[in-house]
């Protein structure tokens, strides 16, 4: 395994420092926050050599608490956090009504830090919100998002009917047994996530076409 491990990261390592300077060569829109309900907006601000301008990053929570969340955005944002027993190797927090799971923190106090440091950044007038499909996403909840204060939103989603839909980025993912948020981030030989290969993030950030 250490000998696998040794491999990879020789491949890795070149292929990733190509990638990301190509990635930050062409991005032009630098003072943006994502809003999102998993990792993938800190992987997306790691990739720019970007400053986290959000505190939804490293953390995660439910579908439904995060509809909660970005319909009253601004609520959310004035609550404090409120940590809460569980049975889980990492922090967890209430906020509000909704709990967050902070699975890349060792302790509360990180969590607290890091959370009103990155809240404080958010620039409202620039908000990207990346959404992931799912049963949850009802005709009014597609209906939210027009209506919401954000600069624009994108659905990953892995439906292929929905493939020419402009609210829609079609992922294709080769594991069909493992839910979307775990296989969208997926890592393969080289290091590149598989929503990386398949949707240009750049160009949806610098506003030059929808998806």
């Amino acid at each position: 395994m250490k000998l696998l491990d040794k491999f990879q990261s020789l491949l890795w390592n070149p292929v990733n420092i190509v990638y990301e300077s190509i990635c930050r060569n062409r991005i032009k829109n630098k003072n943006f926050s994502i809003i999102c309900y998993n990792c993938i907006g800190g992987i997306i601000y790691h990739r720019l050599g970007l400053e986290f301008l959000s505190p939804t990053v490293n953390l995660f929570e439910s579908q439904s608490d995060f509809w909660k969340m970005i319909s009253s955005l601004r609520h959310y944002m004035s609550c404090d956090l409120r940590f809460i027993k569980s049975d889980r190797p990492y922090p967890v927090a209430m906020l509000d009504d909704i709990v967050l799971y902070c699975n890349h923190y060792n302790t509360e106090h990180e969590v607290v830090d890091a959370w009103n440091r990155r809240k404080k950044r958010i620039v409202w007038d620039n908000i990207f919100l990346i959404v992931y499909d799912s049963d949850e996403i009802t005709p009014e909840r597609l209906d939210l998002l027009t209506t919401l204060p954000i600069k624009k939103y994108i659905i990953l989603t892995n439906d292929k009917s929905k493939a020419n839909d402009s609210r829609y980025k079609y992922i294709h993912k080769s594991n069909k047994g493992r839910p979307d948020e775990q296989v969208f981030l997926d890592t393969d030989s080289f290091g590149i996530r598989t929503f990386e290969k398949q949707w240009d993030f750049v160009t949806w950030l610098n506003g030059d076409s929808l998806n």
